[in-house]
């Protein structure tokens, strides 16, 4: 496969909404790390995402992972929010989210 040297804007423009939940360019990462899994139909392992992408080092993806401030629960909130403003309103009445390992539950009111 051809290795990569830009991120599509449609993924970039996506991920708009975490740009506060980053630090320096943790969130072009993360973008590279979107990207790479959504092209790569091998086994998804770092090292083979790595190959695909020919301007970002393995190193800062490694440092990426390992950054202590980084909270994937917010972002996963983030996401199931954006997930149900895509839903029919009037299907839901009402819904509750919580961060609380609980996940999501969409209350329909009868």
């Amino acid at each position: 496969m051809y290795p990569f040297s830009c991120i599509p804007p449609e993924i970039r423009k996506s991920l708009e909404g975490l740009r506060h939940q980053f630090r320096a360019k943790h969130l072009l990462t993360l973008s590279w790390l979107v990207f790479l899994h959504i092209i790569c139909f091998e086994t998804a392992n770092l090292k083979t995402l790595h190959k695909h992408a020919s301007n970002i080092e393995y190193k800062r993806l490694l440092q990426f992972l390992r950054a202590k401030y980084l909270r994937p629960q917010l972002w996963l909130k983030w996401l199931a929010m954006r997930l149900i403003d895509t839903l029919p309103h009037e299907d839901l009445q009402s819904f509750d989210l919580t961060s609380q390992g609980e996940g999501l539950r969409a209350l329909n009111s009868l």
